[in-house]
């Protein structure tokens, strides 16, 4: 069902994501005895055994390359900080450097690409940077010779960072709604196919760090956009790598200028480093193996290795469960819920998706809402909205029960303050996409439950991987 989110269609495919990514997650968080609809199988998690991809194991290493991470963060410049930039960049290096990470649709992701912030510390060869191919980009370049120049003026073959405002013509007049975009990367040669003609006509010769007026023009010479742009700085020796997003996995191109080198003391992995430079496990008998198992505790919670283990523990659980009946009234009033989402989902993509959908699902999706129905549940050819949705109720219900059953049975719910802070993460995710407010959103779902719903459940899973056995293949 949720195949749909997978592909970026900008703002509106958020609204769809949103939609399809919050049908059918987590129990209902309330008073309730499973017992009355589920037998467990099993009278201890110890007896369960999860068995998970050998790429999701915590190994010694992984610990130590935490830590090390950790005292990273505490590192001193040697030799009074001196920087150098006329020697090539080694393993182990310390490199300073800016970089931009854009995606195809050219979303820009920035880490303060600016000569005046301070620029990202990158130890190359360590693993840390989250964009994939840079650090192996990086070795044996020289940084006097890949750099961003801040003083100047723009020729018509620069590379250029600029920042500017822009005005569109409509009917050759201007529509009083400017529009400000931060600091883009340009390459002046094509800039013309971009940003419409006259533009790079009007920027070469610009000084950097000054605004310029300018106004483009469409093929038949009248007016198109009127800009306001102040070029920063030009690259020189740019380095491009070809790369993925960190987090979605999804195409994209880092750029980098590289400033300099610094060498840097690391402080030694000891008690005293542990309790007084970072604050930390100041009560413990041993504090480095407080650290250490504080640093593994972290990376066994990590998103991937959770959801791996949520959809292989489930695999084990679903053999250990008979249900003996079902809250028949509950599965009514989720497929129910689950029709109006579906029906309102519907008319959604056939007001803004239609397109899209056909070429995804094929046209027979947009005739009828049993066949939107049929392509979002994967349903066969009779299958009706109705049928597949208390299918795909009972289902919910099936494992909201065997989820509160476990959560009941061996006291694994969130406390209150959990509860609270991790609802409203969860909150604050999906309204970043969107321009909804709370409020709406949270009339949208049926109010705060529903996602206090989801945190439970993934709270559950969680405190369920720290008490089976773990076998990794």
């Amino acid at each position: 069902m949720r195949q749909c989110a997978k592909k970026g269609l900008g703002r509106v495919c958020l609204v769809l994501a949103l939609l399809l990514g919050l049908v059918g997650c987590g129990f209902s968080y309330e008073e309730m005895d499973p017992q009355e609809y589920i037998t467990l199988s099993f009278s201890s998690l110890d007896a369960l055994t999860v068995v998970l991809d050998s790429a999701y194991e915590v190994t010694e290493e992984d610990v130590k390359q935490g830590v090390h991470d950790l005292l990273l963060g505490l590192k001193t410049a040697k030799n009074g900080g001196t920087e150098e930039t006329d020697i090539p960049v080694g393993d182990g290096d310390v490199v300073a450097c800016y970089y931009m990470l854009v995606m195809e649709d050219g979303t820009v992701y920035t880490d303060g690409f600016d000569v005046g912030a301070t620029p990202y510390l990158l130890e190359v060869g360590a693993k840390r940077f989250p964009v994939m191919g840079v650090e192996e980009a990086l070795m044996g370049v020289v940084p006097s010779q890949h750099k961003v120049i801040s003083s100047g003026v723009v020729e018509d073959t620069s590379l250029v960072y600029l920042e500017y405002y822009y005005e569109d013509y409509v009917d050759g007049e201007k529509t009083g709604t400017p529009v400000s975009v931060p600091l883009s990367r340009v390459e002046m040669e094509g800039a013309d196919a971009l940003f419409g003609q006259g533009f790079i006509k009007g920027l070469v010769g610009a000084e950097l760090g000054r605004f310029v007026t300018l106004t483009t023009t469409d093929e038949g010479g009248n007016p198109q956009r009127e800009y306001r742009v102040r070029p920063r700085y030009i690259g020189r020796g740019e380095l491009r790598v070809e790369t993925t997003h960190p987090e979605t996995g999804e195409a994209a191109t880092a750029y980098l200028q590289t400033a300099y080198m610094v060498d840097y003391d690391v402080p030694p992995l000891t008690s005293d480093t542990v309790t007084q430079k970072l604050g930390l496990h100041q009560d413990a008998p041993d504090p480095v193996a407080a650290l250490e198992a504080q640093v593994k505790e972290e990376l066994l919670l990590k998103e991937a290795r959770q959801a791996a283990f949520r959809r292989e523990a489930l695999k084990v659980l679903v053999e250990q469960v008979t249900y003996q009946t079902l809250p028949k009234q509950k599965v009514k009033d989720i497929a129910g819920g689950l029709k109006t989402e579906l029906e309102e989902l519907y008319e959604y993509s056939r007001e803004n998706l239609y397109d899209y959908c056909v070429e995804t699902f094929g046209g027979d999706s947009m005739e009828t809402l049993d066949g939107f129905a049929r392509a979002m549940y994967s349903g066969k050819a009779g299958d009706t909205a109705e049928s597949l949705l208390c299918a795909e109720a009972e289902e919910q219900v099936k494992l909201d029960l065997l989820v509160y059953a476990l959560a009941k049975t061996y006291d694994l719910f969130p406390s209150e303050e959990e509860l609270t802070a991790g609802t409203q993460a969860i909150i604050d995710t999906y309204l970043a996409g969107t321009d909804t407010t709370e409020k709406q959103l949270l009339r949208m779902w049926g109010g705060r439950e529903y996602f206090e719903a989801q945190y439970c459940d993934a709270y559950v899973f969680m405190k369920l991987s720290q008490k089976v056995t773990i076998v990794y293949r």
